[in-house]
């Protein structure tokens, strides 16, 4: 069997989109917590759409709490241009998921395994070490000088260091 595994990192567009849905979805279940809301959103270099159906009381600006979104993650909102289409979501929604929830979700599963310490698939063990590695890193570049990277570079030399180490590890217990 083939296993895959997925992870993006900070920065990529598809979490900073699955960052603006929540973002708006948690606004308007601050303002009616009855909000129904299909929200999706996608990003190709400077053009940000958002566009879904929702079925609230809530009265929001989905192009402010976008923007506000990209500020609160450090972009600068008015790079994008920013297309909205949310429309009131169908009545017929209501009819399956009142009742027994929603049946148009992704199915999910997963699964325990010994082969790591953490009990998750060796892939979702590394991915998530280097998304660690990687915010350790651009931490540690925010606070050197603009001129020297050295500080940041060893910090990334002793991550590598790390990750090859357990690596090693893990194939040795095999």
């Amino acid at each position: 069997m083939i296993k895959t595994s997925e992870s993006v990192l900070k920065g990529h567009p598809d979490k900073i989109c699955d960052g603006i849905a929540d973002y708006i979805l948690t606004e308007l279940l601050k303002q009616d917590k009855d909000t129904r809301a299909g929200i999706e959103c996608l990003i190709k270099d400077e053009l940000l759409v958002i566009a879904g159906e929702v079925s609230t009381k809530a009265v929001v600006n989905y192009k402010e709490l976008a923007k506000a979104c990209l500020e609160d993650i450090g972009l600068n909102s008015n790079e994008f241009e920013i297309l909205e289409k949310i429309s009131a979501q169908s009545s017929d929604i209501a009819l399956g998921v009142d009742i027994g929830g929603a049946g148009d979700q992704g199915i999910m599963y997963g699964y325990a395994e010994k082969g790591t310490e953490e009990l998750m698939p060796l892939p979702i063990v590394l991915r998530k070490m280097i998304d660690g590695m990687d915010k350790e890193f651009r931490e540690a570049r925010k606070k050197t000088d603009t001129g020297n990277i050295n500080e940041a570079s060893e910090i990334l030399a002793q991550q590598s260091r790390q990750f090859i180490k357990f690596f090693s590890k893990t194939e040795r217990a095999k």
